[in-house]
């Protein structure tokens, strides 16, 4: 005899299997080959979108969007093609929204349909879960978060563009000189302070050296909470964590009330995302599951952090990646450019070839 809670947690292993297959069909990898058409990685093919070259392209993880070579402003969602206008546009382009200016129009897609924000826009700002816009008629500054538009806050003299924006956080000083932070719809007060605060903000969460408490603060799940009883050397912000420098300058990482100490003698780090890399002893090291694991034995001369991805320039010139738990090296051809999507990675090899590393296997194009 199955239990009703077997069946039920069937259903849902079933139902969570096929929206990790669709979120990972929709990850967006573009490129132009030798022949200088614009294609797209589709289920370990190259797909080509357009009979002719395009004039400029921009994507994130789940859009493309690009100008045809009439200039006609067309995205792509991992499935259709969709033309969003033909007018003379400037847009830009997050990992989920695409949003464009005609003159002094601002619109946005939302479920594959235009929407028009504001018709005195000045500057824009487009991240994964907001949409930021200027409004030069009222002078403000205001968000669009899950389709509803608000202003954040208005200005009689010079407008300042909000000075710290996450992917869905926003941490700003009004006109009257009053910290905010903007989460998931609502607007948190957090204080008069004449002295410009520095915030890190990422991905549900924020953090500062707050003036008032001299401590080192963090906000999460909409609560101003101490991290540090004194502040903090230096800070970054991922998706629901941070990564910190104390005052005696260990690299300490802090997530959900818990801390832990990443190195006692770091020498740098960075944060974004889901991502972390810190450098020890000449070493480099990266933070994945709850425990420190070794990337590499030296330190990159460059390299690339996204979602959950690490590309770094390895000791041959080449290109290696962390994806998944582990380091692969992808190619030891000097000077490769790559680019991380989703959890891909594309590395652009000479002669206008590529390379793609995805779901553990690599592809040539």
């Amino acid at each position: 005899m199955v239990s009703r809670n077997s069946d039920k947690m069937k259903k849902f292993l079933s139902l969570l299997f096929l929206f990790t297959a669709l979120y990972a069909e929709s990850q967006i990898l573009p490129f132009q080959d030798y022949t200088d058409f614009l294609k797209v990685f589709y289920k370990g093919q190259a797909r080509q979108l357009e009979l002719q070259r395009v004039n400029s392209y921009v994507f994130g993880d789940h859009i493309l969007a690009y100008l045809d070579n009439r200039n006609d402003l067309r995205y792509y969602d991992g499935e259709n093609i969709r033309t969003a206008t033909n007018m003379i546009v400037n847009y830009k382009v997050s990992d989920t929204y695409l949003a464009y200016k005609i003159s002094n129009g601002l619109f946005y897609i939302e479920n594959g349909q235009p929407r028009n924000l504001c018709m005195f826009t000045g500057n824009f700002i487009v991240k994964d879960s907001l949409i930021l816009f200027e409004d030069t008629q009222y002078n403000t500054w205001n968000v669009v978060h899950k389709g509803r538009v608000r202003p954040l806050y208005q200005s009689t003299g010079t407008l300042a563009s909000p000075a710290y924006v996450g992917e869905n956080i926003i941490a700003f000083k009004d006109n009257g000189d009053v910290y905010r932070i903007f989460h998931n719809g609502t607007v948190y007060e957090f204080g008069v302070w004449m002295s410009p605060i520095e915030f890190a903000v990422g991905t549900d969460i924020a953090c500062f050296n707050d003036p008032t408490m001299n401590s080192f603060a963090v906000f999460e799940k909409g609560e101003f909470m101490d991290v540090e009883p004194q502040f903090a050397k230096s800070y970054k912000s991922g998706r629901d964590f941070i990564v910190y420098q104390d005052i005696n300058g260990n690299l300490m990482y802090y997530s959900k009330g818990k801390k832990q100490e990443l190195s006692a003698f770091p020498t740098s780090y960075d944060v974004i995302d889901d991502a972390i890399i810190f450098t020890e002893n000449n070493y480099s090291y990266t933070f994945y599951q709850g425990e420190r694991k070794l990337l590499c034995n030296y330190i990159p001369k460059d390299y690339l952090l996204k979602n959950k991805v690490i590309c770094f320039r390895n000791i041959m010139g080449g290109v290696s990646a962390f994806v998944d738990g582990k380091v692969v090296e992808l190619t030891t051809q000097q000077d490769s450019e790559y680019v991380i999507s989703g959890n891909y990675v594309m590395v652009s090899l000479f002669n206008r070839s590529y390379l793609i590393y995805a779901d553990g296997k690599i592809y040539n194009f």
